[in-house]
């Protein structure tokens, strides 16, 4: 039943680099009664009419001890373990990113022209904070901070942003009401 997903699944792991014996699949079934137009998701195994009674009765709270049951989708993980990231921390600075500042640029937001600072993000260092409006800089993107948000950069380098929500979307969100939004890498 599983043997072609089987072997797609080794086959694009062995492309990818991976021995067979560091692959481990694993095999899913997504089950309903006849008739309902709703599945379960169950793992597969001699006794996955059980575990799909034992899914149903959890999930619902009674069964059709008399119906029929039906495999709607086969399905199939390859997964292979990887070492933990060693995830360093890297050098802190200050609150201040003035060394990373390249320049200080006209721009036109909702309307309204605005000085913004230009920073280069290989030059942001933990701890800098960054108020908007601005923009960093890298050699893969751009990153907007918009006016009355923050961005401050944490111990790995990330940049986490913050502001009110109702400075993005204000006929939708309440005054105050913060959000945050998370730029990795």
């Amino acid at each position: 039943m599983f043997r072609p997903l089987e072997d797609r699944a080794l086959r694009e792991m062995r492309e990818e680099g991976f021995d067979r014996d560091e692959v481990l699949l694993i095999r899913s079934l997504d089950m309903r009664y006849e008739g309902q137009s709703y599945e379960l998701t169950i793992p597969f195994n001699t006794e996955y009419r059980k575990e799909f009674e034992a899914a149903y009765l959890r999930r619902f709270g009674h069964l059709h001890p008399n119906a029929d049951t039906e495999i709607v989708t086969l399905r199939l993980r390859a997964i292979r373990a990887v070492e933990k990231l060693d995830l360093r921390s890297i050098s802190s600075g200050t609150d201040d990113p003035s060394d990373a500042l390249m320049a200080v640029r006209k721009l036109l937001y909702r309307g309204e022209q605005l000085e913004v600072g230009i920073y280069d993000r290989r030059g942001l260092l933990p701890n800098n904070l960054i108020e908007g409006p601005a923009i960093i800089t890298e050699y893969s993107g751009t990153t907007f901070i918009p006016p009355k948000f923050t961005c401050k950069v944490d111990r790995f380098g990330n940049l986490i942003i913050a502001g009110a929500v109702s400075q993005v979307y204000p006929s939708r969100s309440s005054a105050g009401q913060r959000k945050r939004s998370h730029v990795f890498g």
